[in-house]
């Protein structure tokens, strides 16, 4: 009895020590996952940073270039059509940027 015992318990060991095994080694595959997505996430957040700056700067830009026409316009310098035609071809520019 002592012997089915013994060996019960070696045979239980055994599969103990086996799934230990198995699950550091997924422990370690899901660590590389980890690593890999936290890393793409780094890289998509500095281009999202570039790319949502740029288009603040040409925002800003336009904006700008929209009040300075504006002023342009109501001080005298261009007239009705000259204004339109400026104010559409500065929004056109700022859809294909």
């Amino acid at each position: 009895m002592r012997a089915r015992l013994a060996q019960d318990v070696a045979e239980n060991k055994a599969k103990i020590l086996e799934r230990k095994q198995n699950l550091q080694s997924d422990i370690k595959v899901l660590k590389e996952q980890i690593k890999e997505t936290k890393s793409l996430l780094k890289e998509q957040q500095k281009s999202r940073g570039k790319s949502s700056g740029a288009i603040r700067n040409q925002t800003k830009s336009t904006v700008g270039q929209l009040s300075q026409l504006t002023k342009m316009y109501q001080d005298g310098l261009l007239s009705e059509v000259e204004f339109s035609i400026a104010k559409r071809k500065l929004l056109m520019e700022d859809d294909f940027q």
